[in-house]
């Protein structure tokens, strides 16, 4: 998913979370399971209070039993913990006075199943660059070992070189890349 409004992207596992409606205001998505046992909300709000993240920190740890903590600098927070039953991950970025939020709930049930998955989609949530060339910057290190090696294995040449020059972010229809 990619916020163009807020400059903000994530990698959400599409085969289990269904994208509902983007906001009216175009400032976030919500996602959610066929079951609906599993909510990921993804949205950014201007910060113009200039509330301090510190703030916002002590405000997500209101009302959960928080299990895990953690605040960088001026930069994020992340919280985990449980709420009404479920477990509750939020990570929130602060930069250039904007509030970018991710919040994913689960049912308890699910924890085993949907822990790592939420800890892929965490890590990937962040701010997208508008030069392609930062963009790679911003690719794991395994998807571009991963293109590197695709590109090497499909040439004949012994002693080329390659380089990811640019990325650009795709939401692709369905796993055949929109190919019929």
């Amino acid at each position: 998913y990619l916020n163009e409004r807020f400059n903000y992207s994530l990698l959400y596992p599409d085969e289990i979370l269904v994208p509902l409606d983007e906001a009216n205001n175009e400032d976030g998505q919500e996602f959610r399971s066929e079951d609906g046992n599993i909510t990921l909300r993804v949205y950014g709000i201007n910060n113009t209070e200039s509330e301090p993240l510190t703030q916002r920190y002590e405000q997500a740890q209101s009302g959960r039993s928080v299990t895990y903590q953690t605040i960088e600098d001026s930069d994020f927070f992340v919280i985990s913990g449980n709420d009404d039953g479920d477990v509750v991950n939020q990570k929130t970025l602060l930069e250039n006075d904007v509030f970018k939020v991710l919040e994913l709930r689960y049912s308890q049930a699910l924890r085993s199943q949907i822990d790592p998955i939420a800890r892929t989609i965490a890590d990937s949530f962040a701010t997208t660059e508008a030069d392609p060339a930062a963009a790679v910057e911003q690719l794991p290190t395994e998807i571009q070992t991963a293109v590197i090696q695709a590109a090497r294995a499909n040439t004949e040449a012994a002693s080329a070189i390659f380089e990811i020059v640019s990325a650009e972010r795709q939401t692709w229809p369905d796993g055949c890349l929109g190919l019929p």
